[in-house]
């Protein structure tokens, strides 16, 4: 009982495939394009994918804050008591 209906969706699905072919009027349209054209077509593909991506990766450090690079106050003095010592 189940196969029966399981082979009617499947010749259902067969038919509806078979009744969507239109014949060689609706060709895809990239069949009749210059290699050029591919060529130039991937190329646009590939920079608009690209695009957001590196904009995001060139503008990161304007999106985050910038973290506070100054040095511990114990840190500085350490320096500046070195830098007076070589000094004298």
């Amino acid at each position: 009982m189940m196969n029966r209906a399981i082979l009617s969706l499947a010749r259902n699905q067969q038919f509806i495939r078979r009744s969507l072919h239109k014949g060689v009027d609706s060709t895809p349209p990239l069949r009749f394009t210059s290699v050029s054209e591919k060529v130039a077509l991937y190329g646009l593909i590939c920079v608009a994918f690209m695009a957001y991506p590196t904009s995001v990766l060139f503008r990161l450090d304007d999106l985050r804050p910038r973290p506070d690079n100054a040095l511990a106050p114990e840190v500085q003095e350490e320096i500046d008591a070195r830098a007076a010592a070589r000094r004298k």
